[in-house]
């Protein structure tokens, strides 16, 4: 509310069609669209400055989406924490938090081990992998925090960090790897480049160098994009 009072917009404005409340004292335009990291930023205003984002709300802050769930998860140190009807608010013992854009999150292997209670594995390996991309984690970091932290969902967050891998570059792309890996076949090879002596031939998703087995996640744009299409048939030329 004051923010819009600055911005010129009165208290009886803000109940005009132009806007909508999303808690209390918290309101976005009416044409905004509404999403995780949209409702996890409208919660921290609305709740004291101890609150932090976490769990998979944290990894929103940093550019992750995963999960369906879009109730913001925030987590303080404070003993009786404010309640505010939408949010849950989470009691932890020690926080490590860092400020992005303004708002203020819990860090990386924090939001990851948190969000081990909500998310599935997959969506948790989904995570740690673009944590790496992103260059937010490492994979030794990841291991060395979740072996020496004991809140709750570390032992799921563990397995996702085993699973993970540092050269994944995109959330299909993981869930493809999982899905042969976790039906029992041998660990994939993610973005290898191949080639001979001349030149250059192709870096691949996933492979299997050893059978000379390459394994490609195609976005929609390779089945819509006709150059796309023909780029795909030369390129798999040449690797054969």
């Amino acid at each position: 509310i004051e923010e819009a009072a600055r911005r010129g917009h009165s208290r009886r404005a803000l109940q005009c069609r132009q806007f909508q409340i999303l808690y209390p004292r918290v309101y976005a335009s009416a044409g905004v669209e509404i999403t995780a990291k949209i409702l996890t930023q409208a919660a921290l205003l609305a709740t004291p400055p101890g609150c932090a984002a976490s769990h998979h709300s944290g990894l929103s802050l940093y550019g992750i989406d995963v999960g369906t769930d879009l109730t913001p998860h925030l987590s303080t140190l404070d003993r009786e924490p404010i309640r505010v009807r939408g949010v849950t608010v989470h009691r932890l013992a020690m926080m490590r938090d860092r400020d992005i854009d303004g708002w203020r999150a819990l860090s990386p292997e924090l939001c990851l081990s948190t969000a081990a209670t909500r998310l599935s594995l997959v969506d948790l390996v989904i995570a740690a992998d673009a944590l790496y991309h992103r260059r937010l984690i490492t994979p030794g970091g990841l291991k060395h925090f979740l072996n020496h932290h004991h809140g709750a969902g570390v032992r799921r967050a563990r397995r996702a960090q085993h699973l993970s891998r540092a050269r994944s570059e995109s959330p299909r792309e993981t869930y493809v790897r999982l899905m042969l890996e976790l039906a029992g076949l041998p660990p994939l090879e993610c973005n290898r480049s191949y080639g001979d002596e001349a030149a250059f031939v192709a870096r691949l998703d996933l492979s299997w160098s050893r059978w000379k087995i390459a394994i490609e996640y195609d976005g929609r744009q390779h089945g819509l994009d006709l150059m796309q299409r023909e780029r795909d048939v030369q390129r798999r030329e040449q690797m054969e």
